[in-house]
């Protein structure tokens, strides 16, 4: 028994619980020993032969008979035991990639352009992005101007992805890159420098390429993939009065 649940160890989380096998041979032996009966007076033997014949026996053990409560003994035991043992199997599942959705609100994606203000078209190329996530793949949705904020933490649930893209409006700000990259990092393994970024994730930029502090990317941009959102780069706008 101790050999068996070694050889099983790798498929229970606790094979020494499959010890209460050993009570199957007990059940077995108990239906095997001959039972010890009352004597008592009847008027005829004739409705009693086959008792008749298990009390002239003189072995200690008679032979085992079909029983139906014997095997439904058994089958409990087996039951119990192998619940106890909680058994498992090791499968390989499909990974998914996983994905980090960086969307520029800043005052330049109000800009008009020909299919719509920048930052339509930049929800409308993010929101295709979310169509054509597979089984397996996650994405977190993140918008920055001169704050960034997470909108969507890593999630397969694509709904929840569309609602926080679509809900995304450009603000009278320029943009800062900066708290974007400790958004990504947070997400890195624990690395000592917090400057590599983890190689399964890829990081997608939706932006106008009007960054001031975009050179600061370091690590980070060897993961990143930059989709441009709208023609012209010339961006000039009055956001702010003093008087």
């Amino acid at each position: 028994m101790t050999g068996l649940m070694q050889s099983l160890g790798g498929a229970f989380l606790m094979p020494a619980a499959l010890a209460f096998l050993g009570l199957i041979p007990i059940v077995v032996l108990l239906y095997l020993l001959k039972l010890r009966r009352t004597e008592v007076i009847i008027p005829s033997t004739l409705l009693w032969t086959k008792s008749l014949r298990d009390m002239t026996a003189n072995a200690p053990f008679q032979r085992l008979r079909k029983n139906l409560l014997l095997l439904l003994q058994v089958l409990a035991l087996l039951a119990l035991a192998l619940a106890l043992a909680r058994p498992y199997v090791t499968a390989e599942g499909s990974r998914g990639n996983t994905f980090c959705c960086i969307i520029d609100r800043s005052a330049s994606m109000q800009t008009v352009e020909t299919e719509g203000t920048r930052i339509e078209i930049a929800r409308k190329k993010a929101l295709d992005m979310v169509d054509a996530l597979e089984s397996g793949d996650r994405m977190m949705v993140v918008s920055f101007a001169e704050s960034a904020d997470v909108l969507c933490e890593l999630t397969d649930d694509k709904y929840r992805l569309r609602q926080a893209i679509r809900g995304i409006e450009a603000e009278d700000t320029r943009s800062k890159i900066r708290d974007v990259m400790l958004i990504v990092k947070s997400i890195a393994p624990d690395d000592r420098d917090r400057e590599v970024i983890a190689p399964d994730i890829e990081l997608i930029l939706f932006s106008d390429g009007r960054l001031s502090d975009l050179d600061q990317l370091g690590a980070l941009s060897a993961n990143m993939r930059f989709v441009q959102v709208g023609e012209t780069r010339d961006n000039a706008g009055i956001i702010a009065f003093s008087v």
